[in-house]
């Protein structure tokens, strides 16, 4: 099934993913590593996101180069409608992304909307 991002956001508040811990681990060449460092978290809760979403049922799609907006497309055809993007950041601090170029993305999506 597709979803919207309102409907994952809704399932994930649901499974208490606010109040939830996790751990990073890192294996190479026989020696293993907790990760501590925050700026890890970006990419790799995306990648825990997609199994998420992979184990919940929930059908999306992602585009060819994970740099760019956005992180998943919840649309069967569309790659203009239904778009997730992922942001992670401290808590206890300021967020680690830059906040211009989400609002460029939004600039850009709202003359989308009024073209389309």
């Amino acid at each position: 099934m597709f979803s919207t991002a309102n409907e994952i956001y809704d399932l994930l508040i649901k499974e208490e993913i606010t109040s939830s811990q996790g751990t990073i681990s890192f294996d190479f060449l026989g020696i293993s590593v907790d990760i501590n460092a925050k700026d890890a978290i970006g990419h790799l809760f995306q990648e825990w996101l997609a199994a998420w979403m992979r184990s919940k049922k929930i059908k999306f799609r992602t585009v060819i180069n994970t740099q760019e907006f956005p992180d998943f497309l919840l649309d069967e055809i569309s790659d203009k409608k239904s778009l997730l993007e992922v942001k992670t950041f401290d808590y206890n601090r300021s967020a680690n992304f830059d906040v211009a170029l989400i609002l460029k993305h939004i600039v850009d999506l709202y003359f989308l909307t009024l073209i389309a």
